[in-house]
């Protein structure tokens, strides 16, 4: 019999491959792993993009900037914007004695207002200023149709001013009302708060947190030691928009220096062409957003964020400075759809942390929440675009009237002067 031939171990087989077939194989096994590491980053951003509506985007990528951002930048730098016009440390503000036909007017003072108001309080009037953003401005409805104007109609021997300019942050309305608000002389200073604001108070240029809103660079403050820092808006000058137009990738990365959002978020790269790369990329910024953002996992305010503890001491410092002007300031919260979302839900309101340190302060607040529960219809409440409907501006009006008045601000004589 012949002598049976015993197989060697698979080993064996490549212990005897030649050093370049060994290279080969394993360049091979590592491309192989990679092209399925790849096909799978590539499997999940398409998925994550469908479920989540969330794709890879650089916030230097000059597709941020839509055909429609460009003509509205373009028609800011040129002034032509029927309502609005730059700011040089604003960002933009109301234009005086314009009008967006059939909603919107500004008297020549540049106040949502059909009239021009004198500096000083007619005698036995107590004048009430209005500072905010678009809730406050009261998009979607006539000038006789805003909280404000309501406020006036109700109840004689009062004025209200209404500052309020839309897409602002809590940082543009404190500005405002120290660069126009205060030489009207207020009484009474209503702070509008709207519970999103507080994602305001970190950006710089709206785009990098939301495709939603203007496209134009705002200021904003930084906490430094405790103390606010004002970084200003970086287009003084109008022309300055050019830069967004002309050489989009330098300005979306200057604007982004001081943005909370661009810091976390995706920057372009040279791998970006990897899935893989990308796929990490938005790991990365959600985790970032998770532990350092405005919100906890459960929707309230993270205290130990950047943007909660800059919003809170904006809030006091603006309330500071209408005591130093000899006005009384009351912040006056504004609830969202998805506030009132929560309160149908038994979920604590996002901002309940924000009412604790105001009460902790001694700082006055109307919480407008409670006026709209019971309110089954929340279409009889807010617009398309969830601002309030002329019939929640009512409510509004008739619940500051109330809380002003549980205040004690309202009694003659009790209004500072």
């Amino acid at each position: 019999m012949g002598k049976q031939r015993t197989k060697a171990p698979r080993g064996a087989d490549q212990a005897r491959l030649t050093p370049a077939k060994r290279l080969l194989y394993w360049l091979i096994t590592l491309v192989l792993m990679a092209g399925l590491a790849e096909l799978t980053a590539f499997a999940a951003l398409a998925l994550h993009a469908r479920v989540n509506g969330v794709s890879y985007q650089p916030l230097d990528d000059p597709a941020l900037l839509t055909e429609d951002f460009r003509a509205r930048i373009a028609e800011m730098m040129e002034g032509r914007r029927a309502y609005v016009m730059h700011s040089p440390t604003l960002g933009w503000t109301l234009k005086p004695s314009s009008e967006a036909p059939p909603l919107y007017r500004a008297n020549s003072q540049g106040l949502r207002a059909d009239a021009d108001y004198v500096l000083e309080p007619p005698p036995g009037v107590v004048r009430i200023a209005a500072f905010g953003d678009s809730y406050t401005h009261c998009d979607g409805v006539t000038n006789a149709e805003t909280w404000e104007a309501r406020m006036e109609a109700a109840r004689p021997g009062i004025e209200v001013l209404n500052f309020g300019v839309f897409a602002y942050g809590i940082d543009q309305a404190y500005l405002r009302f120290q660069e126009e608000g205060a030489r009207f002389r207020p009484d009474i200073v209503l702070i509008g708060y709207m519970p999103e604001n507080i994602c305001r108070s970190v950006n710089t240029f709206r785009p990098f947190y939301t495709p939603h809103g203007p496209p134009y660079p705002k200021p904003r403050f930084t906490l430094d030691d405790g103390a606010l820092h004002l970084v200003p808006q970086p287009y003084p000058d109008a022309s300055g928009y050019a830069e967004l137009l002309d050489d989009p990738v330098r300005a979306l990365r200057r604007l982004g220096r001081h943005d909370f959002y661009y810091q976390i978020g995706c920057v372009s790269g040279p791998f970006d062409w990897s899935p893989t790369v990308r796929a990490v990329k938005l790991i990365r910024a959600g985790w970032h957003t998770r532990r350092l953002g405005p919100f906890m996992a459960d929707g309230t305010y993270n205290t130990a964020s950047e943007a909660y503890r800059v919003t809170l001491a904006l809030i006091e410092a603006f309330a500071r400075d209408v005591r130093e002007a000899g006005a009384e300031p009351v912040v006056t919260i504004l609830p969202s759809r998805d506030d009132l979302y929560r309160l149908r839900a038994g979920a604590p309101p996002m901002y309940a942390p924000l009412l604790d340190d105001l009460d902790a302060r001694d700082l006055p607040a109307i919480n407008l929440l409670d006026a709209f529960d019971g309110t089954d219809d929340l279409d009889a409440l807010f617009l398309d675009h969830n601002h309030y409907t002329p019939r929640a501006n009512a409510v509004v009006a008739d619940a500051i009237l109330h809380g002003l008045e549980g205040l004690g601000l309202l009694r003659r004589g009790a209004a500072p002067r």
